[in-house]
């Protein structure tokens, strides 16, 4: 624990916790998101310790695997940005209080990464980073307009798109089984990455089967109105007071051909339009995903890969 003027920052494991005021935090802040809720990091981390500041004013999930007896630092699967949530206490809006913040983090684990979110560029700006910081893409849309309005705001060629898909009116938006959808999004990773994501997708079956889990993710489907029609994309998206997170999709051949991209995407807009929630498109770097994404209007708003490595000589060499 460390003491700064009257503020206290403290890393307690889950069972210190107090639960309910670290998911008030969470679920209240504007830059909160339910992927650092409690139940969400009980099930889903690899391990993890909540950093506290006061009386849970700011936290902060720091996600943590062990190799040769070293902590370090990692991302949550399937989640890039957390970072500090809630709103600093003024005394701690200071050199000295991010120095604090950064010392008690480097003395948790001596090597990793956190991603800060997109209101926690000040934060990085001061003083006590001994690493190096790096902006991420994350694309996100308001949804506080009406529908004609945010399509309005669409490409022009989306647009065209659009209009011919609806006058065709051949697609449908179905309900889903999560577990189908988690399968062949594993599948279709299996064949682009070389990591062992099993236990990773393990965690997120048994999520979506938790209280936790049906109240805060949804699956679904595209497929064509003609019966026994296979299935053109499949998809899970999350929703909390403030966010709809476009959390998993997967999409066919035939299914890129029919433009089933698009019109799931609207779809789910439509949704929650006219309502106080912004659209998070949980970030890629790709090229063609972010033309995909900007098409429909939506701004990057990024995130910070903050990166550091305080092991001793000579591991420090060999982990960079």
């Amino acid at each position: 624990m460390v003491r700064t003027t009257s503020f206290e920052i403290q890393i307690l494991p889950p069972s210190e916790l107090d639960k309910a005021k670290w998911d008030h935090t969470v679920f209240e802040s504007a830059n909160g998101r339910f992927f650092a809720a409690y139940d969400y990091l009980q099930h889903m981390a690899p391990d993890w310790n909540g950093l506290v500041i006061g009386d849970y004013e700011a936290v902060l999930p720091l996600i943590y695997n062990t190799k040769y007896r070293i902590r370090y630092l990692a991302a949550l699967p399937f989640v890039r940005q957390l970072g500090m949530i809630g709103r600093l206490p003024q005394q701690m809006q200071t050199a000295a209080g991010t120095k604090a913040i950064f010392e008690i983090i480097h003395d948790f684990a001596k090597y990793g990464d956190i991603c800060f979110n997109e209101l926690n560029e000040d934060l990085l700006g001061g003083a006590g980073l001994v690493g190096t910081t790096q902006a991420l893409p994350n694309y996100e849309l308001n949804l506080n307009k009406g529908l004609s309005i945010l399509t309005g705001g669409y490409q022009k060629s989306l647009q065209g798109k659009l209009r011919r898909l609806q006058k065709e009116a051949a697609l449908q938006w179905l309900a889903a089984d999560p577990h189908e959808v988690i399968g062949a999004y594993q599948q279709m990773l299996s064949v682009k990455t070389e990591l062992n994501l099993k236990a990773d997708f393990k965690k997120l079956h048994h999520l979506v089967e938790q209280p936790f889990g049906k109240a805060h993710f949804s699956a679904y489907q595209v497929r064509k109105k003609s019966s026994h029609h296979p299935v053109l994309l499949q998809g899970i998206y999350g929703k909390d007071k403030h966010r709809v997170y476009k959390f998993m999709t997967v999409i066919s051949p035939e299914g890129r051909k029919e433009q089933a991209g698009i019109f799931a995407l609207n779809e789910l807009i439509a949704r929650y339009v006219s309502r106080d929630y912004k659209l998070d498109f949980m970030g890629s770097g790709l090229p063609g995903v972010r033309s995909f994404i900007e098409s429909f209007g939506a701004l990057n708003k990024p995130y910070f890969l903050y990166h550091f490595n305080h092991l001793p000589w000579p591991l420090r060499l060999v982990k960079k």
